[in-house]
């Protein structure tokens, strides 16, 4: 008989790994927002902003890492004036917020590849 620790121990094992997985679940979608960078920087003006906007989820925002963030900045600086923009302003509060709960923990290296990030110029 497994005593009540163990089956604390088992029990919480399996509750971090659910916990785990559920959060994958909850974080904005790298492929997504790679196929966004590539098609927005293509130069052909017909990237549906429209349509990438709408498949996001501003809640997922706070539960991403500081790398899908950077690359959703990017996107956004990428999008720059267009009207759907202008539009996510629930996306662009929930960025502000992650930022602010994330100021401390940020890491430098994150910070710079960010950094990094949004000073390419997709059309060159």
């Amino acid at each position: 008989m497994l005593s009540l620790t163990s089956k604390r121990l088992l029990f919480s094992g399996n509750l971090s790994r659910f916990s785990q997985r559920a959060r994958l679940f909850s974080t904005i979608n790298v492929h997504t927002l790679d196929s966004a960078i590539t098609g927005a920087s293509n130069g052909q003006g017909n990237f549906n902003f429209s349509q990438f906007f709408s498949s996001l989820n501003p809640s997922h925002v706070e539960a991403s890492d500081a790398k899908s963030v950077g690359k959703l900045l990017q996107v956004l600086s990428i999008a720059g004036t267009s009207e759907e923009v202008a539009k996510q302003t629930e996306l662009l509060t929930a960025i502000e917020d992650y930022f602010r709960k994330q100021y401390r923990l940020l890491k430098t290296a994150d910070a710079v590849d960010m950094l990094e990030a949004l000073g390419k110029n997709p059309e060159t």
